[in-house]
């Protein structure tokens, strides 16, 4: 018969549960840090989500606000239909895409018209805008002295050639337009400094573009993948809707005038900056609930009359 002996070392039933009971307590504290940090990890990404979505919004605003009046009739105001959660702005070219004319050459009888540019980087741009070669890209001529059409006997815009020989080419800085469906009135001179730029889409479609500008519309309407959420759309003549940012929670613009106030009233003519306050919101699955950023940025309008 085997003796067991007083000081035989091991574990009791209670010393054991006492550990696991112990290391349960410190298992639980390690997890609930783990899920706290997780959970603040996630909030930041939201976080940074929604300050580049605030940013990339106020970057496209102030781009086109700084082209607000460029090369506009005399007739056309910089801003217009101004309210303090939408504005319209009138531009040359709501792409921004413009090319200088960098040489004085008369128009002959023919349906098209080749002429050289300042920059093969001013080609690339009027390019981008082409899918392929069989997508038409409309421009407009303007003379910037005037802001008037330099061929007035010409229909208010010209397509690019992209298919032809000789065809609207980088290396040889040489942009090709015709005629939609005629030929050019010889003995007219396009001088070197004329405005070759890039129209937006025709009011309405199927319909030739603006004769002398392009209106670019910013103001918040439903997302359409989620009908709970506003987006910021940016619509180029009435007809091109594109969602520059989503979701933003409010949109307001603040008009500043040179008589020095700061109202929203309709002086269009007057305004010579615009303050832009965007704001936006995280989801809910953030920690304490969703949290708001705003960002607000004064813009000045360069090109008022």
């Amino acid at each position: 018969m085997e003796c067991v002996k007083p000081n035989s070392r091991g574990f009791t039933l209670v010393e054991l549960v006492v550990v696991i009971g112990i290391f349960g307590v410190i298992m639980g504290a390690v997890y609930s840090i783990y899920l706290t940090h997780l959970k603040n990890a996630y909030s930041q990404e939201e976080l940074i989500d929604v300050q580049q979505n605030l940013r990339t919004a106020m970057d496209m605003i102030t781009r086109d606000l700084r082209m607000a009046g460029v090369l506009l009739p005399n007739d056309v105001k910089p801003l217009d239909k101004i309210t303090v959660d939408s504005l319209q702005i009138n531009t040359v070219s709501a792409s921004g895409k413009i090319a200088r004319i960098a040489e004085s050459k008369a128009t002959s009888a023919d349906s098209t018209f080749s002429i050289l540019v300042d920059s093969s980087e001013a080609v690339d741009g009027l390019l981008a805008l082409a899918t392929d070669t069989k997508t038409p890209i409309t421009v407009r001529l303007i003379r910037p002295f005037d802001r008037s059409n330099p061929i007035s006997s010409m229909d208010t815009y010209l397509v690019l050639e992209l298919v032809q020989i000789p065809k609207t080419d980088r290396d040889t800085r040489t942009v090709v337009m015709k005629r939609p469906s005629n030929k050019f009135v010889p003995g007219t001179t396009l001088v070197a400094g004329d405005i070759i730029a890039a129209t937006g889409p025709p009011v309405p479609p199927g319909t030739d573009p603006p004769a002398g500008y392009d209106s670019i519309v910013y103001k918040l309407d439903l997302c359409p993948d989620s009908p709970n959420q506003q987006c910021l759309l940016r619509i180029v003549n009435q007809t091109e809707t594109e969602i520059i940012a989503g979701p933003i929670s409010t949109l307001q613009f603040n008009y500043l005038y040179t008589k020095g106030s700061e109202d929203n009233s309709a002086e269009e003519d007057s305004i010579r900056a615009v303050r832009v306050t965007i704001t936006a919101k995280t989801p809910e699955t953030a920690p304490g609930g969703a949290r708001s950023k705003q960002l607000t940025s004064v813009i000045s309008v360069r090109n008022r009359r």
